[in-house]
């Protein structure tokens, strides 16, 4: 099963915005560094790229391989508003294991559009054989994203104390958030 065949989609946010959710493609790459420019320094502060700097936009357009990492946009009113994305491993122990991580423009926050493009990938994950996915979320910087993906089953699996530091200073607990996923009726 083609893990793209459901794309593009619109969805209906919570407040009646529809947005649309699409694969990134090689030609997003100056609108998705306008989107990433959007969101507050000090959040960006704890995305693991320097993602405000037009080369890292330049190299993941350059490089796209689904396979890879599969990154979806959510497009409303012709802007990027968020970008979420499944990381897959080529290699080793973890194949079986994917990674979600997830950025939200902060008008579109508490709309469940982060819900939405969470539930898409967890889909993903299922029709290409995933048996985990892997959220890390930082203590007082990712509460939303705490709250969405306690709501989709995922469990609280580790807390590493102060394992962040944010730009004034502060400590932050890194908490790993896992979900099992089910492939078939009786694995509920």
């Amino acid at each position: 099963m083609d893990m793209l065949s459901d794309y593009p989609r619109i969805v209906v946010l919570n407040d009646g915005t529809r947005a649309s959710l699409r694969p990134m493609e090689k030609e997003d790459e100056k609108r998705l560094l306008e989107f990433f420019r959007s969101i507050p320094d000090d959040e960006r502060w704890f995305l693991r790229d320097d993602v405000a700097g037009a080369s890292v936009l330049k190299d993941w357009a350059e490089n796209l391989d689904y396979s890879h990492v599969l990154p979806i946009l959510a497009e409303s009113e012709g802007e990027f508003v968020a970008c979420a994305s499944l990381h897959f491993a080529k290699y080793g122990c973890t194949k079986q294991v994917g990674e979600l991580r997830i950025v939200i423009e902060p008008r579109f926050r508490h709309k469940k559009l982060g819900t939405w493009m969470l539930l898409d990938l967890i889909n993903v994950g299922v029709k290409v054989g995933l048996e985990k996915l892997v959220a890390e979320l930082y203590s007082e910087v990712h509460e939303a994203a705490t709250k969405a993906v306690k709501k989709l089953d995922f469990f609280q699996e580790a807390c590493i104390p102060d394992f962040a530091r944010g730009r004034e200073g502060t400590t932050h607990d890194l908490l790993v958030f896992v979900k099992t996923l089910h492939h078939e009726w009786t694995d509920y």
